[in-house]
């Protein structure tokens, strides 16, 4: 399992970054065996990117050597990218690139749950009221 602490190096990271945008995200993704995020991404000059192998990539720059058993959530990769100083998206707002994977989930909660928003299918409120899209 990986010591997310052990990544220390922000250049690191920007090093993954500048990779990421040079080859492109599937070939990033194939390269460090790593599938889209659903959840986290992290937020850079506009771009979003996928937190674990942004994670992984950059744990190898520093350390020379894969990170194995990589988790992306709150408590693992993203929060590292994010004590680093990166924006880090929470899975409350998904990203754009990955809306269509977010709703195809949230029409899997509408299904079994009443009171859900149309718009983005975030479970509502008591009140009704969608705290997401808020007009």
């Amino acid at each position: 399992m990986v010591s997310y602490t052990a990544l220390t190096d922000r250049s690191a990271v920007l090093w993954a970054l500048e990779k990421f945008d040079r080859i492109g995200r599937e070939a990033f993704l194939a390269e460090y065996r790593y599938r889209e995020s659903l959840d986290y991404y992290l937020v850079h000059e506009g771009r979003h990117y996928d937190t674990k192998p942004v994670f992984a990539a950059a744990y190898k720059r520093q350390h020379g050597h894969a990170a194995t058993g990589v988790q992306g959530g709150k408590a693992a990769a993203a929060r590292r990218l994010k004590e680093l100083g990166f924006v880090i998206t929470e899975p409350s707002h998904p990203s754009p690139r990955n809306q269509r994977t977010h709703r195809a989930r949230g029409a899997e909660v509408a299904a079994s749950q009443s009171a859900v928003c149309p718009r983005c299918f975030t479970v509502l409120a008591v009140s009704g009221a969608c705290s997401h899209c808020v007009d």
